[in-house]
């Protein structure tokens, strides 16, 4: 059985889940993250959480540049 639960999202829409594979006992088989986009489509797998939560925020969008204050214009 396949237990995916949702840990994370960014600013673009995209989310990491947390994917346990266990067993018809319910004795984990194996664990893994996954970083998906916003349509659902699978991006990367990662076995770290680190990993997935770097590559997750590696995908937000960047931020616009703000407008100076400039004096003497």
């Amino acid at each position: 059985m396949t237990n995916r639960k949702a840990l994370s999202s960014n600013k673009a829409g995209n989310t990491l889940f947390r994917v346990i594979e266990t067993d018809e006992d319910g004795n984990v088989l194996s664990e893994s993250y996954e970083v998906c986009s916003p349509g659902g489509s699978v991006l990367n797998t990662f076995s770290s959480l680190h990993e997935a939560e770097a590559f997750l925020e590696s995908l937000n969008l960047p931020e616009p540049p703000r407008p100076s204050c400039g004096v003497g214009m």
